[in-house]
């Protein structure tokens, strides 16, 4: 039994203790790896960990199995996992099954304790790792090799399964564990995992404790039945890994997914530092990050306050055919996008009307009658509202501030449109919307709005889409090596078509692929990947990228993109260049 500290939620400079490393890891730990690898070794050893951050300085206790890996990206979790894996092996055992039942109200309770016959006879004792397919696979590979002395087996696939590991027939139950326990830990690829334990019938099911990296992409993946004595999971995201859990209907790992619904009591399993600690531990430079407001369609423009969030986001990637498709469309142009979204707002006042008629046939009291009519009627009114705003944002022709035929046009944020030379004259004394007085933030995000059949030099549009901010940036820095991230693969067929002298591609695809891909950039064969934030954001080490060119807004995915070039080891400024329209910003 260790000595209990007492803990915040996030370690900084303060918590003093640091673990003593085995000799198996041959690199010397940063401050922060220490003081992190010293709490997970206490929650380890006692299966439990105190907390001191109520206010009125009462003592948190919890007990769990369960751990998160949790600082920020780049900042070498993985040493951390390692160095466990090889400086404990006493794992706590909660031999008591206890369910407590407490009133919160006054002081009244009940707890009941039985022995716990859920602990297995025979376990593994080696850890079981268990880390995305593709290069992030070989990134351990390689820094287990490199930075330790730990035994390891590496199963890639099922070749190597039925050619190197023992085969089973039924009665050598023991040669198999013991076979599995001359190791220090077993690596394998997720998509691995399942035609391991198949082959042995699940007779491998109990471990004494399993990691698993980018947690978050792949816990919803592991189609398996397991038994650990620990489990822990690495996950800078694990706001995204809680609501992972939280949504699994099968997930095979953990059981009580129920315990994951409190986010206070979530925060109590994270092993994390500072952003601050860690930075005073590690010395890299500070990221350069710049944001770019770029032009959205016209046709666009008039149409986004009239649109769901989940199709606004597709506009922000450029995947407007899947914007299209959610619009109900099938083979419609860009151009035809507005036709969609008034059919979907007429055909949301029909079924209103239609609603209006059944309630009228209801065989209900006139007071209740009354009151559901009311409702229906302001539902009416606020959708005939709406279908009348876009009609005059698209029709209208006429300055609100003249009252003449607009010329040279100007589109605002608020998307009304008015005279070039009107609107200038109006902003030199109001800095609001003539129309309907919403303020207007930057002169930067006035659009002139160009009839492409007769334009001169004067009507030059000096906020570029995003595709040609994009070569803005190209061409800004002719020897850079960039990485551009999206949610949507959509997004890269229109950019590629303009890359012609640039020499990029796709990290995607199977591991040789993407390794080759890789060393193609590392080399400067490459100029520019592309990477979907869903597929190929997490795990990668890409740290010799000089900027990465974010496409559009992707809340904590944005996190794990940064992370690919931010890491342990850069030497140089890393520029993160973000583009947005102004809805974005």
């Amino acid at each position: 039994m260790v000595t209990n500290n007492y803990y915040d939620i996030e370690l900084d400079e303060t918590d003093k203790e640091a673990a003593v490393v085995s000799e198996k890891i041959n690199v010397k730990l940063k401050p922060h790896q220490l003081t992190a690898l010293n709490k997970a070794i206490e929650m380890e050893k006692n299966g439990l960990i105190k907390y001191n951050i109520n206010q009125n300085n009462n003592i948190i206790e919890i007990s769990t199995n369960i751990g998160i890996l949790g600082d920020m990206v780049g900042y070498g979790k993985t040493l951390i996992a390692l160095s466990l894996i090889a400086t404990n092996d006493d794992i706590h055992l909660n031999r008591h099954l206890i369910e407590t039942y407490n009133n919160t109200k006054n002081y009244n309770y009940f707890s009941i304790s039985t022995i716990n016959r859920l602990i297995p006879e025979k376990i593994i004792k080696a850890t079981l790792v268990i880390v995305p397919r593709g290069p992030v696979y070989l990134q351990w590979e390689k820094m287990i090799k490199t930075n330790t002395t730990l035994k390891m087996l590496a199963i890639d696939n099922y070749i190597f399964i039925k050619n190197y590991l023992p085969r089973y027939d039924g009665t050598n139950e023991d040669e198999i564990i013991n076979f599995f326990n001359n190791y220090d830990l077993i690596l394998i690829k997720n998509t691995t995992l399942r035609l391991l334990f198949d082959n042995y019938n699940n007779l491998i099911e109990n471990w004494l404790r399993i990691i698993i990296d980018e947690a978050h992409d792949i816990i919803n993946k592991l189609k398996v039945y397991v038994n650990y004595h620990y489990l822990w999971m690495i996950s800078a995201t694990y706001d995204k890994l809680f609501e992972k859990i939280r949504q699994s209907s099968n997930n095979s790992l953990i059981i009580g997914k129920e315990i994951f619904t409190n986010s206070d009591y979530n925060n109590l399993m994270i092993v994390k530092n500072s952003h601050k600690f860690i930075k005073q531990s590690f010395t890299l430079p500070e990221p350069v990050e710049k944001y770019y407001l770029c032009k959205l369609p016209n046709n666009i423009n008039v149409i986004k306050n009239f649109i769901s969030d989940n199709i606004l986001d597709k506009i922000n990637a450029n995947d407007i055919a899947g914007a299209i498709k959610e619009l109900g469309g099938k083979n419609e142009t860009e151009e035809d996008i507005i036709e969609l979204v008034s059919r979907e707002m007429n055909r949301e006042l029909h079924n209103k009307n239609i609603e209006k008629d059944y309630i009228n046939n209801l065989d209900i009291s006139n007071e209740e009658k009354a009151i559901k009519l009311k409702r229906i009627n302001t539902e009416i009114q606020n959708c005939q509202e709406k279908i009348n705003d876009l009609k005059e944002r698209i029709t209208s022709r006429t300055c609100s501030i003249c009252m003449e035929l607009i010329t040279n046009p100007i589109l605002i944020e608020c998307t009304h449109i008015f005279c070039g030379g009107c609107l200038v004259k109006w902003l030199k004394t109001n800095n609001n919307c003539p129309y309907c007085r919403t303020t207007i933030n930057s002169m930067d995000k006035l659009i002139a709005i160009v009839d492409n059949n007769n334009k001169t030099e004067q009507d030059d549009v000096l906020i570029l889409n995003k595709e040609e901010t994009i070569l803005k940036i190209l061409k800004s820095k002719p020897g850079g090596k960039f990485l551009i991230f999206s949610k949507n693969e959509n997004t890269f067929e229109k950019i590629k078509l303009l890359l012609t002298d640039y020499k990029c591609d796709m990290l995607k695809g199977n591991t040789s692929h993407m390794v080759n891909v890789l060393n193609k950039f590392k080399n400067g064969e490459l100029n520019i990947i592309f990477l979907n934030t869903q597929y190929a954001g997490s795990g990668i080490d890409i740290s010799h990228a000089t900027d990465i060119i974010i496409f559009h807004k992707m809340g904590i995915d944005k996190e794990q993109a940064i992370g690919r070039a931010q890491r342990v080891g850069r030497t140089s400024e890393l520029y993160i260049h973000n583009l947005c329209y102004d809805h974005e910003l």
